[in-house]
């Protein structure tokens, strides 16, 4: 079976989970732990909804990989709860900017891992959603091409946006004739961004941006190369992308250089994002500050963080984008 993200590698992990993934098990087990007395609200709360995409997704792999049924019960309360809101977002751009495509992005994994274990009726109510909302934000972009997020190339909105949108795009094209269209839009999108973004792998928005972004850059990257398309992974601003970042590191690791549009100095580690790295780059350094961060900082940067919904939500991808077989090797010789 093929998954988002997890692509023929189901087997692979569950085999792993007792030996060298088992302190990311772990990790994810409490990270679900955390959602099963969360009082979700019936009517959209006045605030970020962005977790509740990602809880579903943790809550959904957790499932994928253990088959356990209380896991299962969990991800339908948030899925459920999530699909049952009239809109997704509040205040300023409901349904068409970051809080509906983080949504799109959890729980576009979250159908795609999970549908096969859905009643019809279940299936079917959380299909239309995923279409209602998929409609909503790119019918939006297309309608404001030039005047709002869908053309701004170098900005964290058109990454984020257009990557939400695909994980849900890739995981309803079988039963939504639409969803290709959103694709095809998408990758056009992203051959203008990695044509136009620094080859240096910088980001003039500053790390905390940087890692806004990053997973969803990496798993962007990720489904292009599955559907048979560019490989993201070989253009200049993701290859050198991490050194941007190491390079922005204070003398502790710990924190970041206060430089560009930052909201702290605490905002600018995610563990999956130097996991895949690692992965794809042979990269001993990321694997370096990735295990450096998930054994010593994770949570200081989880609790002084002020970007949301922050590092702790993330256990699902570090699960599935670690690789075992890249040593950790210190950057204390780095130029």
């Amino acid at each position: 079976m093929n998954y988002l993200l997890i692509n023929d590698q189901l087997d692979v992990l569950k085999s792993e989970l007792k030996t060298s993934r088992k302190e990311h098990l772990t990790r994810l087990i409490e990270q679900c732990r955390l959602y099963e007395n969360e009082v979700l609200s019936k009517v959209h709360p006045h605030t970020s909804i962005t977790y509740m995409g990602m809880a579903a997704a943790n809550l959904s792999l957790a499932y994928l990989l253990t088959e356990q049924e209380h896991y299962l019960a969990e991800a339908k309360r948030w899925i459920f709860t999530a699909v049952d809101y009239d809109v997704w977002g509040y205040g300023f751009l409901v349904d068409v900017d970051l809080s509906a495509s983080w949504m799109l992005y959890g729980l576009g994994l979250s159908y795609d891992w999970l549908k096969d274990y859905l009643s019809e009726d279940e299936r079917n109510k959380f299909l239309n959603k995923l279409i209602l909302q998929g409609n909503k934000i790119f019918n939006y972009g297309q309608e404001n091409l030039g005047h709002c997020w869908s053309t701004n190339y170098w900005q964290n909105h058109n990454w984020i946006n257009y990557s939400g949108l695909l994980t849900t795009a890739y995981a309803i094209r079988a039963e939504h004739q639409g969803a290709q269209v959103w694709i095809d839009e998408i990758k056009d999108n992203f051959e203008k961004v990695f044509e136009y973004l620094p080859e240096d792998g910088s980001n003039y928005e500053g790390t905390g941006y940087w890692r806004y972004a990053i997973n969803f850059f990496l798993s962007a990257a990720d489904y292009i190369r599955q559907d048979g398309g560019p490989d993201y992974f070989q253009a200049g601003f993701l290859k050198n992308s991490f050194d941007y970042r190491i390079y922005q590191s204070a003398p502790n690791w710990e924190e970041n250089i206060n430089f560009a549009d930052v909201h702290d100095r605490r905002s600018s580690h995610s563990i999956s994002a130097y996991y895949k790295i690692a992965a794809e780059y042979s990269n001993g350094q990321a694997q370096w500050l990735g295990e450096l961060v998930r054994s010593k900082f994770l949570f200081r940067e989880a609790s002084e963080s002020k970007i949301f919904p922050g590092i702790l939500p993330e256990a699902f991808l570090e699960l599935i984008w670690y690789k075992p077989e890249v040593a950790p090797q210190s950057p204390e010789n780095l130029p």
